[in-house]
């Protein structure tokens, strides 16, 4: 018999997060029509709580407040309450996070919204303690003030709410196309330079999120354009990352953001996203520089990937909590006396190089004074220089394995097991992008054993997809994101593989999805002509991940130079030029559309890779894949000819008439002298860069 006093209607969804309030005394509904129904019915405004399962701050509201039956009387009496969980419906979080942006001041998450019956919103605030204190109004003072307004002044609050709403309408609808202009890319550059850290890397004031797609705009601007500023930046900010407490240093991958300006103080979060963008931004790093760290970077992220977040079938999990044990970051946080008791002799040199003190480095949130604890940093090995106490990394890795072994013994955070057909395209496609560049096979097969996953799971017979996969159910239909993003990781399959199937697929979702999420005037929406949305949003903001519009642009116009089908650059140049004001007027917002003007703007460089008689050339393909050439796609013929009918422009180019591989190097005017080498194929590609 369960202990539980309380059960409400999300005990029935599969959300880990959605579940963490099952048991709450609040009567939760699950976003759908049956709360509409009762709110419109008796009358009730909507209290619409936002969150996602590793946010540290709704574990705090949920503990303080909707676990307490005083909140929860006031909400069950005078309101409709709705629980969301931000990733299984990014539509809706976006949507009312535009509201929140102009209902307060400080929006976030947990995100706070109340709203008329009909979904119009005229309060936003983000988390709410239960008591007001230190100036912030509490839910005990919110919750009745908005039940008298409603009560007594009921006309105002929909007027007000219907002109906020026809206002956020317009901006998520409207909008006129502009000229697309390489100025917006230079403004871009300007910006990001003007607001950089050149002390500790990242761009303006704490917090800092890492912002890997504007890392990747950076190291396309310093190809494109020469500017080593820009590569400075890149390499500054990935490097202080690394080093910085972000970086889970035992176990392996990156914490969602810093609250300070060093990168030290984390929230404890991890997201699969994160590690899939920051991947694919060491992994270019690497191409750019080959610089040993940022392949023991991209080592590192996949370890934490496959050990922590894959699932039995081989997709990933969404994230991993930042609390456990009651506490924000307690299974990261180490005191001195346990490196004491875990390391013994080597305690004394372990604390210099992960900066432990006895006092601890960690400001509790509370008192704002040390409390012993520790999070683990490193320092810059430029600095170790100076000091002339350089440490071997294997000495680094050793000690490491000795702590990561005693930290297997806390209480793990919870793993949060929704599997999101979006996040796993970025996986797929970091894995492939960094096993092809680094030569590491078995991160190419678990990018295609990921992407199999989601193929045969998370799509129908007509090659529609759904967003989400959680124990056994498949559910939510599909948004632009999930098919720009899986769009992406089969075009990185391809490149890491050359199976002819992943490209002939790409073509096929590409397809699906412009018709399925192009307005007639070319314009993306985020949901589908075919699904209920309360506002078809169009949106190509860049925040903590690029917009489906982004990724979708720069997925297509690689697709246009593969296949030499025109439609797809005038599908991704139309998307772009809904958005030309945004460029010129908030440039930095945009940095992956911006990547996607850049590729589009960039003189053509495309390699076509003709196999021998007998076999293919793998040093040569090896060559291709390990420099830095992001404005260059390549595609190999196949003994099947499936590759002419993806790409009829290479029908003339025939397979098998010479002994060795040749690779075609074309650009504007036709394609240049055969390489038959892989030292042939790495002079010219450097000749092209100097160019």
């Amino acid at each position: 018999m369960s202990e539980e006093k309380f059960t409400n209607r999300l005990i029935d969804e599969k959300s880990p997060y959605l579940r963490m309030h099952a048991h709450n005394p609040v009567d939760w509904y699950p976003w759908g029509e049956e709360a509409f129904a009762r709110a419109t019915a008796e009358d009730l405004p909507i209290f619409l709580s936002i969150g996602y399962a590793a946010c540290h701050w709704c574990h705090v509201m949920e503990k303080e407040s909707f676990s307490d039956a005083e909140v929860a009387a006031l909400l069950n009496r005078h309101f409709i309450a709705v629980k969301v969980d931000r990733e299984e419906r990014p539509d809706i979080d976006a949507l009312y996070m535009i509201y929140a942006q102009a209902l307060s001041a400080n929006p976030g998450w947990p995100l706070t919204v109340v709203m008329t019956p009909d979904k119009k919103p005229f309060f936003a605030t983000s988390y709410v303690p239960k008591y007001s204190k230190f100036g912030r109004k509490g839910l005990m003072d919110i919750l009745p003030e908005i039940d008298r307004s409603w009560k007594e002044r009921k006309e105002t609050v929909i007027d007000s709410s219907e002109r906020l709403h026809d206002a956020i309408e317009t901006l998520m609808t409207g909008g006129v196309k502009g000229r697309l202009d390489e100025e917006a890319v230079h403004g871009a550059y300007h910006a990001l330079k003007e607001s950089f850290d050149p002390t500790f890397g990242g761009f303006g004031h704490a917090p800092k999120f890492p912002m890997p797609h504007t890392l990747l705009f950076l190291l396309r601007y310093w190809y494109r354009y020469g500017e080593d500023d820009a590569l400075f930046m890149a390499e500054k900010t990935l490097d202080s990352i690394f080093f910085g407490g972000i970086h889970d240093h035992i176990g392996g991958g990156f914490h969602r953001y810093s609250t300070d300006r060093e990168w030290l103080v984390p929230h404890f979060e991890k997201m699969l996203y994160d590690q899939a963008l920051l991947l694919i931004a060491y992994t270019e790093a690497w191409q750019a520089t080959k610089r040993p760290l940022y392949e023991e970077a991209s080592v590192d992220i996949v370890a934490y990937m496959l050990r922590e977040l894959r699932s039995e079938e081989g997709a990933f999990f969404a994230a991993e909590d930042a609390d456990s044990e009651g506490g924000e970051g307690t299974y990261y946080l180490w005191t001195d006396m346990q490196f004491n008791h875990v390391l013994k002799t080597d305690a004394a040199h372990a604390k210099q190089i992960f900066n432990v003190r006895p006092e601890g480095n960690y400001l509790d949130e509370t008192t704002k004074m040390y409390n012993g604890k520790n999070i683990l940093f490193r320092t810059h090995p430029d600095l170790l220089q100076a000091s002339k106490t350089l440490i071997a990394e294997q000495t680094v890795e050793y000690l490491a394995a000795r702590l990561e072994s005693a930290r297997r013994k806390r209480i793990h955070p919870l793993v949060d097991t929704k599997i999101l057909t979006d996040w796993n395209g970025l996986a797929v496609a970091a894995l492939a992008r960094a096993g092809a560049v680094m030569d590491r096979k078995g991160w190419v097969d678990d990018a295609a054993t990921a992407y199999h996953f989601i193929a045969t799971t998370l799509a129908d017979t007509d090659g529609r997809l759904f967003h989400r996969y959680c124990d056994g159910e498949v559910a939510i239909p599909g948004m632009l994101e999930d098919y720009a993003f899986l769009l992406w990781g089969l075009l990185e399959l391809y490149d890491a593989t050359f199976e002819a199937r992943y490209l002939d697929q790409a073509v096929t979702l590409a397809d699906t999805t412009l018709v399925h999420f192009a307005g007639e005037d070319g314009s993306l929406y985020r949901t589908a002509d075919d699904t209920d949305a309360f506002i078809r949003q169009r949106q190509a903001y860049d925040g903590a991940f690029p917009s489906g519009t982004s990724v979708l642009a720069l997925c297509l116009l690689r697709l246009a130079r593969m296949t030499a089908n025109p439609a797809y650059e005038s599908a991704a140049t139309t998307a772009m030029e809904w958005y030309a004001k945004e460029l010129q007027t908030s440039p930095t917002g945009y940095t992956h559309l911006l990547s996607a003007l850049i590729f589009a703007a960039a003189p053509p460089l495309d390699a076509v890779i003709i196999p021998g008689a007998t076999a293919t050339d793998q040093d040569m393909i090896r060559a291709l894949a390990e420099g830095y050439t992001p404005t260059m796609t390549t595609i190999l013929l196949d003994r099947d000819a499936i590759i002419r009918h993806i790409a009829p422009h290479t029908a003339d180019m025939t397979t098998g008439e010479t002994e060795g591989t040749v690779v075609h190097l074309c650009t504007v005017g036709g394609c240049h002298t055969p390489l038959t080498s892989a030292e042939e194929v790495r002079t010219a590609l450097r000749k092209k860069k100097e160019c």
